[in-house]
């Protein structure tokens, strides 16, 4: 007499159709972005990775736009804690 095995649940039976969908769809755009060179690595050791991410980083940093001094003022930054002169 043969025993029936259950089915283990995989990945297969966690996502409905439309999920799958788009999951499909952002792994068919991966080798395009390997092409287009939006990707980093492969890395040899977590040095290489890290400093990897910081040179990404101080590229992200210069291209943040400058506030002006009203900015500033109304967001509470330095505006508010500078030190008056005076009585």
């Amino acid at each position: 007499m043969r025993q029936r095995l259950k089915r283990k649940s995989g990945a297969a039976d966690e996502y409905t159709q439309g999920q799958r969908r788009i999951i499909d769809a952002q792994l068919a755009e991966g080798p395009a972005d390997v092409k287009a060179g939006r990707v980093r690595g492969p890395f040899s050791t977590h040095k290489e990775f890290i400093a990897s991410l910081h040179k990404e980083a101080r590229k992200l940093s210069r291209k943040k736009t400058k506030r002006s001094a009203l900015d500033r003022g109304r967001s509470g930054n330095w505006f508010h804690k500078r030190k008056r002169s005076g009585p």
